[in-house]
């Protein structure tokens, strides 16, 4: 079993991370307000330790508003430069975070490109790569089984992947419909 250590964790033994001194002071405030937020759930530091070039981005209360861009290839234009080209406008622009949405073309050859391109914190769907995964393994996304979206979750995370957005259902198979 593998320990893992969050932001919130070794705030709670008094860690004083590089992650909430960067924050902090890209937020010009003290770093006691971001660990605050962090024991109080109000704050989070999305950052993967396997993302090597990240400048960590505080995302809550009192802080300043952060901006998400999405790109992504998709089977109609999977083009991995597009992509490099996309990920280039939306940092220079000013972007906070980048979700990779990608449907197209080597998802994890684009994901790995991303996040060695990144300063910010890098995010993906997962389910959408599982969805793709399952239409070529079994040719189609309904026999997509909860442990191919969990295999994918894992391998994002792997990669360095710094958070993900997850589309659950809320009342699982057999959910009445309207």
């Amino acid at each position: 079993m593998h320990k893992v250590f969050t932001q919130v964790s070794r705030t709670k033994q008094g860690e004083i991370t590089p992650e909430v001194k960067a924050v902090a002071a890209d937020e010009s405030l003290p770093v006691e307000t971001i660990m605050e937020g962090l024991l109080e759930g109000t704050v989070v530091i999305p950052a993967n330790i396997k993302h090597k070039n990240l400048h960590p981005r505080g995302i809550g209360n009192k802080l300043r508003t952060k901006v998400n861009a999405n790109i992504g290839s998709s089977g109609a234009f999977p083009d991995a430069e597009n992509e490099r080209i996309k990920l280039q406008a939306a940092l220079e622009a000013g972007a906070d975070a980048v979700m990779d949405l990608s449907t197209g073309d080597d998802l994890r050859e684009i994901r790995s490109m991303v996040l060695g391109l990144s300063p910010v914190p890098v995010g993906t769907v997962p389910i959408y790569e599982a969805a793709v995964k399952a239409r070529f393994s079994s040719g189609a996304v309904l026999k997509m089984t909860e442990d191919d979206l969990f295999l994918v979750i894992e391998e994002h995370a792997a990669e360095g992947v710094d958070f993900l957005t997850l589309h659950c259902d809320r009342c699982g198979q057999g959910c009445p419909q309207g």
